[in-house]
């Protein structure tokens, strides 16, 4: 950490914008017991896309991240305050175009993801794990404070807040990975952070990339399940020794409700769902208040495609088996291409949880993601050509 520090560089501030910032901005909210802005993420994404803009504009020297700030930063903020501010109500006039702008959430994130690294560069993998390592604390901090009931037991910022920082975090963990990046500290600060999150899902994605990708050691393995297994058996604690918690609920109910529309519509693999019209779905009432909570919308408008949290269940109802392959072409493709632990890491990391998060159709999940993968493909972990499709 302490090198990395020392080298932070404009390259890395939008993955520092939301790993630890949206992070530490969840965990104040929780702190001070007031909830976390629904849409916080998406001011943050625009803000950010209008200082690459104005960057792009004004020609600031890459590597001065203060420059960057106020000259940037502070004009790109008070714009996107008045951008939603003024503009918002009209918007609300084109709600026909918001089920397909919705469905248009990856190529948009990735837009804005690829303006920023076009403008300042490829942010070292030093730098992605430097900020996950300090998320990573703040987890643990908070979950000492959890512990003490000093503040009392939710994950940050609900369920969108939640699957941030545990994308975050498994991202920083696979920056551990990469040959350039010798950061065996933070790969351990990292793992504390996951189980401190007391994530069941993320804690086991966590240790199946530690035992696949991080060097073998047969004692930090055995020392690594022994602690997954204490904080498995916290996280199922501190919820009445049930299974189950509120916010995961609704998406264990689409995923069965999803495959029940399929069985009863087979033509849907072949040609999705239409995205303009809401689903043959009826959310139980048991589900209504986490589902607003999620969604901030009730049930009675209907639900649509793009209300479906899982990304490859949402790809499959809105584009048919076609999506599905297309996404794992792609995947397949930078898998060989780059042929680097950081980079297979990351793919591991999309196929599992985007199985239940909404990856990249959510606006802070996404820029991380796309950011952590501009990281680790680069030149040097690039195979040689004759080993690569023509």
């Amino acid at each position: 950490m302490q090198n990395a520090s020392k080298n932070i560089t404009a390259a890395g501030t939008a993955f520092a914008l939301f790993c630890p910032g949206l992070g530490l901005f969840y965990y104040a909210c929780m702190i001070l017991g007031t909830p976390a802005p629904f849409h916080i993420s998406g001011y943050m994404l625009t803000g950010l896309a209008i200082a690459g803009l104005l960057s792009e504009a004004s020609q600031h020297h890459k590597s001065r991240v203060t420059s960057l700030l106020i000259g940037v930063g502070i004009p790109a903020a008070l714009l996107t305050y008045l951008l939603f501010t003024y503009l918002s109500p009209t918007a609300l006039n084109l709600h026909e175009l918001i089920p397909g702008l919705m469905q248009a959430r990856p190529a948009i994130y990735f837009s804005v993801a690829a303006l920023w690294i076009s403008r300042f560069g490829r942010p070292q993998p030093s730098q992605l794990s430097f900020f996950s390592a300090i998320l990573a604390l703040l987890a643990a901090c908070g979950f000492i404070l959890q512990a003490f009931k000093a503040i009392p037991f939710s994950p940050p910022g609900g369920a969108m807040g939640a699957s941030l920082i545990s994308i975050s975090l498994l991202c920083g963990l696979c920056a551990t990975f990469d040959e350039a990046n010798d950061a065996p500290h933070d790969r351990m600060i990292i793992l504390t952070g996951i189980f401190c999150t007391l994530n069941r899902h993320t804690a086991l994605i966590g240790v199946m990339l530690f035992f696949l990708f991080a060097p073998k050691n047969g004692w930090k393995r055995l020392y690594l399940v022994l602690a997954f297994l204490l904080f498995t058996y916290l996280s199922i604690a501190v919820q009445d020794m049930t299974l189950l918690n509120n916010n995961d609920i609704p998406t264990y109910w689409i995923w069965a409700a999803g495959i029940e529309l399929i069985s009863r519509a087979p033509e849907i693999l072949l040609t999705g769902m239409p995205i303009s019209t809401p689903l043959p779905l009826s959310v139980p009432s048991s589900l209504w208040q986490v589902w607003y909570e999620q969604q901030q919308v009730w049930t009675d408008f209907g639900v649509f495609v793009f209300n479906v949290r899982p990304f490859w269940l949402n790809i499959v109802l809105s584009w048919g088996l076609g999506g599905l392959l297309l996404c794992a072409m792609i995947l397949t493709r930078i898998g060989r291409r780059f042929d680097a632990p950081f980079c297979h890491g990351l793919i591991f990391t999309v196929i599992v949880t985007a199985s239940f998060e909404p990856a990249f159709n959510s606006a802070a999940e996404a820029t991380v993601l796309f950011i952590s993968f501009f990281a680790a493909c680069r030149k040097e972990t690039a195979t040689k050509e004759e080993f690569t499709f023509s």
